[in-house]
């Protein structure tokens, strides 16, 4: 998606096909593309992992586990408490983590889609 390769095909001469190929252009927003991915890829691999150590029961007093909850909490606070949480035997399965994954993969498609809008606004006129 970043990437744009334009061709022109050319067919003055019958039965031969003369393809020009321009260099490839890079729009001015990938980097901030690749930037908003991978901010998303880490938010969502610690709620993910965070998902994945509540539902196994992981021990909470594990060094790994506490640092996965610490970070994962700066995502979870707005979206804390939206569904109760269901607890069987030592497996907690917390709904809003789920929840707080499709908010931000939709915040960040927001986001790329007013880059795309504001971009093509500038480059209109």
């Amino acid at each position: 998606m970043a990437r744009v390769r334009k061709e022109t095909t050319v067919t003055d001469i019958p039965d031969q096909n003369v393809v020009y190929t321009t260099q490839d252009e890079v729009h001015p927003y990938s980097t901030l593309f690749q930037i908003l991915n991978l901010i998303l890829g880490f938010i969502s691999g610690v709620l993910l992992l965070r998902f994945i150590l509540l539902m196994t029961g992981a021990n909470p007093a594990a060094g790994f586990v506490q640092l996965i909850y610490q970070v994962s909490s700066i995502f979870m606070a707005p979206f804390r408490f939206i569904f109760p949480s269901t607890a069987a035997g030592g497996s907690v399965f917390d709904w809003s983590i789920l929840v707080a994954i499709a908010g931000y993969y939709l915040l960040f498609y927001l986001l790329k889609q007013l880059v795309i809008v504001l971009y093509t606004a500038d480059t209109a006129n």
